[in-house]
């Protein structure tokens, strides 16, 4: 599956969104943390970076392997909310990681080879078999990735092509914002087709 690049601009718009509701459910709940994270965090991130690196998206929860690189390599793809860590279940091939920001704009935190972050992994032998890694040491893992170890970037986008209205959009390839597009998140999401179910949109 190959994302364009307007397709990830318009999902990047539904995340101010997201983080809007989470605010009021936040306020419904004082004490509670209902901070994005888990699939539908890592779906996100999984879309951004096919984007952003011209990957083509595996199929979903094909493990330690999340998409493959024009040039061949397999990619295993992680993305968080948090500022925290990540976790890993193996060695992939290659890594990228993604901080998910509030304005629907993603950081590249790091991408590169897996081997050194996997060394570097905190090892856990719980139920689930994971082992983490911070963030603050991934960025410093990625400095020292060489330029050619990278995937190229092809296309990312800024906070000035998401500003305004979450949902309509000018994207750096000067397509217009869609005229017809609702406002409101359910009225968009079947505008587009995207099932809503009881606990939001499907996916």
């Amino acid at each position: 599956m190959t994302i364009d690049h307007t397709t990830a601009a318009r999902i990047a718009a539904l995340i101010p969104e997201l983080y809007r509701l989470v605010g009021q459910l936040e306020a419904a709940a004082p004490g509670r943390s209902f901070t994005p994270d888990g699939h539908m965090v890592g779906s996100i991130g999984e879309v951004l970076a096919a984007a952003r690196y011209d990957l083509t998206l595996t199929t979903a929860s094909t493990r330690e392997v999340d998409a493959i690189a024009p040039d061949g390599r397999e990619v295993e793809i992680k993305a968080t909310g948090r500022n925290g860590e990540i976790a890993m279940r193996g060695c992939p091939p290659h890594l990228l990681v993604l901080k998910l920001e509030k304005d629907g704009t993603a950081t590249t935190v790091y991408n590169g080879p897996g081997a050194p972050v996997w060394a570097r992994c905190k090892k856990r032998n719980g139920r689930n078999g994971q082992s983490t890694i911070t963030l603050f040491q991934l960025r410093k893992l990625q400095a020292q990735v060489p330029e050619p170890e990278r995937l190229p970037e092809v296309s990312s986008m800024s906070r000035e092509e998401l500003k305004g209205s979450p949902l309509m959009l000018a994207t750096g390839g000067g397509l217009p914002p869609d005229p017809n597009e609702p406002q409101d998140l359910q009225d968009w999401c079947a505008y587009h087709g995207i099932p809503i179910t009881d606990g939001g949109a499907a996916g």
